[in-house]
């Protein structure tokens, strides 16, 4: 279907097509640095946020940048702020999306995180439920950076306009799905394995987006329901105790 594709491209105004050739390029050196770099394994922070910003987080500040000009949800002063919230509510997402495949990536050859001793996974011979659980303790940091990140898609939400409530519903949904999921990790007894593969249910997310209609208008009931998910997965990882 690429030539209806680029057919719909070449309907777009100027703006929106400058933004869509900016955001699908970036998409691409994601996905192009995957395929060049794995098998194997990042070994710092910086290779990994970089990897977040090109397959997740640009796709914030592509969003902020058609808000702002198309909805004017976004003042021209806040853009910078609200580019750099995206870009790392979309990281945050996807430090989510690495821990939930955690198990699956390795038997790929793939390491997104780096911790030591994981390596040797990335061996087909080394692949047992068992040898993989203990190092569970060592990816709970990579929790605490995804909740960070996700924190910002918080103050995103915050800053949008009560006015613009369906553009503030469209980025509440991602948010909870992705501080669900890290709740269902660390609930788990069996993650991270080879044998599980963790998501929140579809009762779980219907009445999440029930909630929404209500959480919605308060920033306040926003910000004390992200509280209160961060409070649950601490004390499901044993840091509270």
């Amino acid at each position: 279907r690429l030539a209806d594709v680029y057919s719909l491209y070449l309907k777009l105004d100027l703006f929106a097509q400058q933004e869509a050739l900016t955001v699908v390029s970036t998409l691409i050196e994601g996905m192009k640095l995957d395929l060049k770099f794995f098998p194997g394994a990042f070994t710092t922070d910086e290779q990994l946020d970089n990897y977040a910003y090109l397959v997740a987080g640009c796709v914030g500040q592509f969003w902020s940048r058609i808000t702002a000009h198309y909805l004017q949800a976004i003042k021209a002063e806040d853009l910078p702020t609200m580019e750099k919230w995206g870009i790392n509510f979309g990281r945050g997402l996807q430090y989510v999306n690495i821990l939930r495949d955690f198990p699956r990536d390795l038997r790929c050859g793939r390491l997104y995180v780096h911790c030591p001793g994981l390596e040797i996974f990335l061996q087909p011979t080394n692949q047992k439920d068992e040898q993989l659980l203990p190092f569970k303790a060592q990816l709970w940091p990579w929790i605490n950076r995804a909740l960070a990140y996700l924190e910002e898609g918080l103050y995103y939400i915050q800053k949008t306009p009560k006015k613009a409530w369906l553009l503030r519903l469209s980025t509440i949904w991602p948010l909870a799905i992705g501080l669900g999921t890290l709740l269902e990790m660390a609930q788990n007894p069996g993650w991270p394995s080879f044998s599980q593969r963790v998501k929140v249910s579809r009762l779980w997310v219907y009445t999440m987006m029930a909630l929404s209609l209500v959480l919605v208008w308060s920033n306040s009931a926003l910000g004390w329901a992200f509280g209160y998910m961060r409070l649950k997965i601490y004390d499901s990882l044993g840091l509270l105790s």
